[in-house]
């Protein structure tokens, strides 16, 4: 996330043909006004606080908050109603590949599905780890929409999103036609 925003910070969006030189990030906080992440957890509290009171601000269009899938803002906080109206996802957030642990569980998960008998299912190690993923964008999404009279946007920005939107889409019409 570190990367974006500094590329952000440096790159201009507009076309070399028009006079607009401003860099992205000077066009998104010129709509809201941001708030970044902390690495340290110690931190976190007062990036809370700091996007709770920009919120707060009747001279400001509100703020926005840039967070990482599996960081602390995308699991177990609550942002009902106009404390998040809109969750984008850029990316599918798998584990880190060469984590001992992941590989560990990956490889454990492999030898289970080999040993079992044919005809019985076990989840393998890539069922595992897509999984996990999902459950990370699952988590994300989850922070916008809280109650049933809530609303807002949850933008997927991958391509991958809808080849597993079309995948679960022709399931569902196959399962009618049963």
């Amino acid at each position: 996330m570190n990367l974006c925003i500094e590329y952000w910070k440096n790159t201009s969006g507009a076309s070399t043909n028009t006079s607009n030189s401003s860099t992205i990030w000077e066009r998104i906080c010129k709509h809201k006004r941001p708030v970044v992440e902390p690495r340290q957890s110690s931190l976190f509290p007062e990036a809370i606080d700091d996007y709770m009171s920009k919120l707060r601000d009747t001279s400001s269009n509100g703020a926005v908050f840039f967070a990482v899938c599996r960081g602390k803002v995308s699991e177990g906080l609550d942002f009902a109603d106009q404390a998040g109206r809109a969750v984008i996802v850029t990316g599918i957030p798998f584990a880190l590949w060469n984590d001992p642990k992941v590989r560990l569980k990956r490889e454990f998960l492999d030898e289970q599905a080999r040993s079992q008998r044919t005809g019985s299912k076990v989840l393998t190690g890539d069922e595992w780890y897509s999984q996990q993923a999902s459950r990370a964008v699952n988590q994300a999404v989850g922070r916008v929409i809280r109650h049933r009279h809530d609303h807002g946007a949850i933008i997927f920005c991958d391509e991958r999103f809808l080849f597993i939107y079309l995948f679960v889409y022709c399931l569902t019409r196959l399962w009618y036609l049963f």
